[in-house]
This record gives structure tokens, C-alpha cells and sequence, in this order.
């Protein structure tokens, strides 16, 4: 058998074309016009309150940092992730600094364009990584708070009712 009598091929291009359908690149490019979307009011609230968040938790960290062993303890290992405070630190600060410079290209976290939205979605998740452990504590305060005092209220409602 030749080289000549086999089936001409057809070059990989043309086989690539013939499977490609001539709709898929347009309707993908559609998807990255620059326009801008107005982000939802909730969204904006969400995002402002997670860069208060943000700050407050490295302003907090970075005075950890600067006592001398300030971060012994199960409280401070689990806000810290193990006793890392420099990385719990770091994720804090670059995540809300990054939400704040999306802030000024996306007027104020109220509309972007797609890539705004990227720039906004990974700052978010930096910083919801950064200041995961301090929630954690803060919400577990919170319900020990929360039980403690109907506890109180529990006890005092007895006594009253007793007397």
C-alpha cells in the first residue's frame, strides 16, 4: 500500500470548523461585553459590611501581633487558625484592600462589568477566608451569650413565680 492510495485528510482546521458550531464564539463573547449590572442592594450591603469586617479583624490582628505572645490560648488558636495570626492577617488586609479598590473602579460596589465582578468575587473570598476563624468565635460568643441569658431569665422567672 502506497502513500498515494490512502484517503486524502483534510486539514485539522477544516475538521475543527466542520464540528464547531458557528454560534459558540459569538454567544461566549457575548457573555464578556463591558457593560455594566448593577449589583442588588443586599449584595452591596454585604460586601460594605464584610470590608468593615475585614479592617476591624486585621486592625485587631495587628495588635495581636505587636504583644509579645498575645495569641496563646484555644480562643485566639481557633480565630487564628491553629496560631497563625500573620497569615490570618494577611488574607484580612489584602482581601479588604482589594474590595476597596473594587469599590472605586465599581462605583462604590453598586454596578460592574465582568471583570469588576471577578475583582469583587475573589477580594470577597480572601477576605471570608481571612476573617473565617474570627466569626467563628464571634458567633460561638454570641450563642453562649445568648444561652447564658435565658439561663438568667429562666432562673429569675422561678424565683419570681416561688415567691
Amino acid at each position: 500500500m502506497s502513500i498515494d492510495t490512502l484517503a486524502p485528510q483534510t486539514p485539522v482546521l477544516q475538521r475543527i470548523q466542520d464540528h464547531w458550531p458557528t454560534e459558540a464564539l459569538p454567544a461566549y463573547a457575548d457573555t464578556w461585553k463591558p457593560e455594566r449590572v448593577p449589583l442588588a442592594r443586599r449584595t452591596t450591603f454585604v460586601l460594605w459590611v464584610l470590608v468593615a469586617v475585614g479592617i476591624g479583624s486585621s486592625i485587631g490582628l495587628a495588635g495581636i501581633l505587636g504583644e509579645q505572645g498575645g495569641y496563646t490560648g484555644t480562643v485566639c488558636s481557633v480565630a487564628t487558625f491553629g496560631g497563625h495570626p500573620l497569615v490570618t492577617l494577611l488574607l484580612a488586609a489584602v482581601g479588604s484592600a482589594a474590595l476597596l479598590v473594587a469599590a472605586f473602579f465599581t462605583r462604590g460596589l453598586t454596578s460592574s462589568s465582568s471583570n469588576g465582578r471577578l475583582l469583587i468575587s475573589s477580594a470577597a473570598g480572601l477576605t471570608l477566608v481571612g476573617v473565617t476563624g474570627i466569626l467563628v468565635v464571634f458567633v460561638a460568643t454570641m450563642a453562649l451569650f445568648l444561652a447564658t441569658m435565658l439561663v438568667l431569665v429562666c432562673v429569675f422567672a422561678l424565683a419570681a413565680e416561688h415567691s
